[in-house]
């Protein structure tokens, strides 16, 4: 169910691609078999449209990039609070059960019982002679004995002395020690809050950059709408020049605005044959029959042209059909490979698993059929 799933969902991704990239194309052959478009300038509403893309881009890179910042900058802190906070329980810890031992030692000598279990007790006596000349000890009293260590309480002392001193000195080499980890500790903070910083003036410096660009595009794209301005209002005045000196030859050519005195030549009853004034019905039969002619010629001229742009128009359309054609059939060959390699995989797993499932079945039990006796001699080695 899962993999029928899987399958139909790449065929209606790869189906809304090809629809997207028809569009696309569509969009653009409408675009390029606009003559008017493409001759007389750009595509304005297209390279607004690329501008709003780049923008709103621009704009989700900088919003992502500020999210990532400061979820690193949020993680940062929570994790140093953290650790601030398990180091002074540990502190706090410490000098509790250190308060608590400091006072337990320092008043179990007052309890009533101190005396009956001090394990002291024995020590605090004076030992049998305190030397050769004790007065206690007689000529009888046996307390002279060969090699005895009389001493022995003062080399006691001398070695819980350097016990103390070795223990003072591993302690100070200790908190030696935590004071480099510290430092250490503190260098590398120090180094991450530079590396932010770098990072942070880095972010500001291609967000300026950035910035700068788009102002520099924004102002070259009025230079340009400026120019196009001044040329389109040049083309307009010489345009309107132009119809005035037309209209003004028109309405003042001799040729072109005969009057009937024209005609009249300055000999009594002849007229000029390069005035229609003048001239006879034939003559101007003949004229209009050229100019007839002239119109047909003309006619059959512009059919001709529309038909050869006709012919070209539907050689651009086949071409594209062509070339739109062929895209389709390698997409929809590639989304057939796809869908044959998922379904070759699933196939492979339900025969894994399948596998797997006999091989548990022969190798975790102790049953002993007739596949146990053929995997004899089937190694690779």
């Amino acid at each position: 169910m899962f993999a029928g799933s899987l399958g139909e969902e790449q065929e209606r991704a790869a189906q809304r691609r090809i629809l997207e990239r028809r569009k696309r194309d569509e969009e653009r052959r409408l675009r390029v078999l606009n003559a008017k478009q493409r001759v007389m300038g750009v595509d304005r509403n297209g390279i607004e449209a690329q501008l709003r893309e780049k923008q709103a881009r621009n704009a989700a890179e900088k919003a992502s990039d500020s999210l990532y910042s400061s979820t690193n900058e949020a993680i940062r802190n929570i994790l140093e609070e953290e650790h601030l906070r398990l180091q002074e329980e540990t502190a706090a810890r410490e000098f509790e059960l250190k308060s608590a031992w400091d006072i337990q030692q320092a008043n179990k000598k007052h309890t009533y019982s101190y005396q009956l279990n001090d394990p002291n007790a024995l020590k605090k006596d004076l030992p049998g002679r305190v030397g050769d000349d004790d007065p206690r000890c007689g000529t009888s009293s046996l307390q002279r004995f060969q090699g005895e260590d009389l001493q022995r309480g003062d080399r006691i002392r001398m070695q819980q002395m350097q016990v103390q001193d070795w223990t003072q000195q591993a302690l100070a080499r200790k908190q030696q020690q935590n004071n480099r980890v510290a430092e250490e500790n503190r260098a590398y903070n120090e180094y991450l809050q530079q590396v932010d910083q770098v990072r942070s003036n880095l972010e500001t410096a291609e967000a300026e950059h950035r910035e700068q660009l788009r102002i520099e595009l924004v102002r070259e794209n009025d230079a340009l709408r400026e120019q196009r301005r001044l040329r389109n209002a040049a083309e307009d005045a010489g345009r309107k020049k132009l119809e005035a000196d037309t209209q003004d030859f028109l309405r003042n050519n001799p040729m072109l605005c005969e009057r009937r005195d024209q005609g009249m030549s300055r000999f009594p009853g002849r007229y000029r044959p390069d005035h229609w004034k003048g001239m006879t019905v034939s003559q101007l039969q003949e004229i209009q029959s050229i100019q007839r002619q002239q119109i047909e010629e003309k006619k059959a001229r512009q059919a001709e042209e529309r038909a050869q742009a006709a012919k070209e128009a539907n050689l651009s359309d086949t071409i594209v059909d062509v070339l739109q054609q062929q895209y389709d059939r390698e997409a929809q060959a590639a989304a057939e490979r796809r869908l044959a390699y998922s379904q070759e995989l699933l196939v492979q797993a339900r025969e894994k698993k399948t596998r797997d499932v006999e091989q548990r079945e022969l190798l975790g039990t102790n049953k002993i059929a007739d596949g146990f006796f053929n995997r004899f001699g089937a190694s690779c080695r």
